[in-house]
């Protein structure tokens, strides 16, 4: 049982307690996303978070930036470790997952929003591969590497 693992990549995701989240939140390249459910979001979330339900991630990965640090978060703290987990896979450099969820992130006394997420200001011509046109979306039946893979990738 031991042998299990060996030759596959695992991968460690720091945790952040809410009280730290909430004196981060506005600084340069901290994003919050928020992988839980639409109505979920709608009932209330984090200022200024990025809503990417976590059935949604794999396909929507372009919309993240490369560089920062990306903290995950849904109701209690699990499907976002799931997340945390694929964006270290997919190469993202820095990600964290908010312990406790938005159960945590209440209990210690902090407030939720139900106003509409701030778009990310990302350049899409510069996420793009030299041979793509950042105009015309990848198509997600293709077997196309997404974009966020690939600039990863570049980074190295």
């Amino acid at each position: 049982a031991s042998d299990a693992l060996v030759g596959v990549d695992t991968y460690s995701v720091n945790q952040r307690s809410a009280i730290a989240l909430s004196g981060a939140l506005g600084r340069e390249g901290l994003v919050v996303v928020d992988v839980r459910n639409r109505r979920e979001w709608a009932a209330g979330h984090i200022p200024g978070a990025v809503h990417i339900p976590l059935a949604e991630l794999p396909r929507r990965l372009e919309e993240l930036p490369a560089d920062g640090t990306l903290i995950t978060q849904c109701a209690s703290g699990a499907r976002s470790a799931i997340a945390a987990s694929l964006l270290l896979m997919a190469g993202a450099s820095s990600v964290e997952n908010l312990s406790g969820g938005i159960q945590a992130w209440t209990n210690a006394g902090l407030t939720l929003t139900t106003e509409e997420e701030p778009p990310l200001a990302i350049d899409r011509a510069a996420l793009a591969p030299p041979d793509i046109d950042p105009g015309n979306p990848i198509d997600d039946a293709g077997p196309e590497i997404p974009r966020f893979l690939e600039r990863r990738k570049r980074k190295r």
